[in-house]
């Protein structure tokens, strides 16, 4: 396809000009420099100040009109980079080359890439807002992060005392007839067992077995928390103790789960049992899967387990770290904490069992979770809990990093009555707004 860009023609121009301009610039996670200095010359250009700190933040400042010096200052917060994803067959370099864009059946695509939306169009609605000379308004801050996508590491780097205003926007949101008024904070935990290796004694008597557990929906481990799905890990891992319990296995191997926010589909361990108890097993597994299938009949339906022979390995973990292993990861907390009191399915703390997988080179099995919680103080019991249960049960090490702040919901704020104000007027006269969820955002949404 021949792309032309053909935004600019799009109303309002203002913002279309400055969002093309933005799509000009090549700017994925890591290499913001570019648009930074474009955004630079548009301060300069356009009267305003503008502070950038070590790590590309930056902040551009507008005045108070006249007669609105004493008006609470407002921030207008965006994120600089985007992600860089292309098909397989498309050449393109994030680093050099621009976003070619064009309009087809009313939408904006692009040829072969991601466009850039999250959030240049919140970079964009910014400036078209500090270009404005119609506007009656007090003190504005922009804030623009960089490295959002790869951590909110730009913001995790904000030194405190930059900024001035009351309030805070932030311009990085997708549904259009919603307004995001709290956010969970989170968190990573990583645990990690050790492990030594026991030969099979009597190895003709035994038979491998691999098990995998698959067919599930997965989904975001915050906004699917709450819909009841099946997690691989703790099916896995269910089974696995069922038969631990009452039969003589050694597990070999353990390939569990995915990404860290993500609600894991599949997962498989391969086990040694004697060759006399493999009918009995199968008989068990299959059992306690129709228990978890009926269980599941609503919300993961199409669940399933599949049991193969594999080769004999020589090789086990260690009774006692199998032991603890399969012990704890049964018992431990997955999905939902806690809800919101005042608004309906708005889960406040929830943690994913997202990873378990060993290493048989460094002979250690990793572990990993993620919490989420818009109350600091909940995320915080939840990772004191993953400490407690998994050093108690043996592992060698618990760790938790990659944290950030929730955001506590202000609901009837000032700020929000003028929002909901605000999305009547400018959208639909005879729409109401109230609380949805969509976690980990709390929104308030135009219903009718």
């Amino acid at each position: 396809m021949n792309c032309i860009r053909g935004i600019e023609s799009l109303k309002p121009k203002e913002f279309w000009k400055n969002f093309n301009s933005i799509l000009s610039i090549p700017h994925p996670s890591g290499h913001e420099q570019k648009l930074i200095q474009f955004l630079k010359d548009f301060s300069e250009n356009s009267g305003l100040g503008y502070s950038v700190d070590e790590t590309g933040n930056m902040v551009i400042r507008k005045p108070a009109a006249k007669g609105k010096e004493r008006s609470p200052g407002i921030i207008l917060q965006a994120h600089l980079d985007m992600v860089p994803q292309k098909n397989p067959n498309t050449e393109h370099d994030f680093i050099k080359d621009p976003i070619y864009s064009y309009v087809e059946d009313g939408w904006i695509k692009t040829c072969g890439t991601t466009l850039g939306a999250d959030d240049g169009t919140g970079v964009a609605a910014i400036m078209t807002v500090l270009e404005d000379k119609s506007i009656q308004h007090g003190p504005i801050e922009a804030l623009l992060t960089v490295q959002e996508e790869v951590g909110l590491q730009g913001a995790g780097k904000l030194k405190s005392g930059i900024l001035n205003g009351k309030y805070l926007i932030n311009l990085d949101s997708g549904p259009e007839d919603c307004f995001v008024i709290g956010c969970a904070g989170g968190a990573d935990s990583e645990v990690t067992f050790g492990y030594k290796t026991e030969e099979l004694k009597d190895a003709e008597s035994y038979e491998s077995v691999k098990l995998t557990v698959k067919g599930l929906k997965g989904g975001h481990s915050g906004s699917a928390i709450h819909c009841q799905l099946g997690n691989a890990n703790k099916i896995l891992f269910r089974l696995l103790y069922r038969i631990n319990k009452n039969f003589h296995l050694k597990i070999i191997d353990i390939n569990s789960g995915g990404l860290r926010n993500a609600i894991p589909r599949e997962g498989s361990a391969v086990f040694a049992v004697r060759k006399n108890d493999r009918k009995k097993i199968i008989n068990t597994l299959n059992n306690e899967f129709e228990d978890i299938k009926q269980e599941l009949n609503y919300a993961d339906p199409r669940v399933c387990i599949e049991i193969e022979e594999m080769p004999l390995q020589p090789l086990s973990i260690d009774k006692k770290t199998q032991n603890n292993l399969v012990s704890s990861l049964h018992v431990c907390h997955n999905g939902v904490i806690r809800y919101f009191d005042n608004v309906k399915e708005a889960v406040q703390a929830s943690v994913n069992l997202a990873n378990v997988k060993m290493d048989p080179v460094s002979k250690q099995i990793k572990i990993l979770f993620m919490t989420r919680s818009a109350v600091e103080s909940l995320k915080q019991e939840n990772c004191d809990k993953i400490d407690a249960l998994f050093t108690t049960a043996g592992a060698k090490q618990v760790r938790h990093y990659g944290q950030y702040p929730g955001w506590l919901p202000k609901f009837e704020s000032d700020l929000q009555t003028v929002a909901e104000k605000t999305f009547k007027r400018i959208l639909i006269a005879d729409f109401t707004i109230s609380p949805y969820i969509s976690n980990p955002y709390i929104f308030l949404k135009l219903k009718t």
